[in-house]
């Protein structure tokens, strides 16, 4: 799991070299997603748009 400005990735497929994952709340429509090397040393790519807020509970579980 990857977490960028609040909002959670998880690892969805490997190809080519890279990992992907995606958001997760892919299942209620969310398209955002992040490529990385396959040991995860950098993101190569990213699609940081999101349709829901960030949870703030979950990234800041004292607010």
């Amino acid at each position: 799991m990857i977490l960028v400005d609040g909002y959670f990735f998880t690892r969805h497929a490997a190809s080519g070299g890279k990992m992907r994952y995606r958001c997760c709340k892919y299942n209620i429509g969310c398209t955002a997603c992040l490529y990385t090397l396959l040991d995860d040393s950098a993101v190569v790519r990213m699609k940081n748009v999101h349709n829901h807020p960030i949870n703030i509970r979950r990234y800041y579980p004292y607010y």
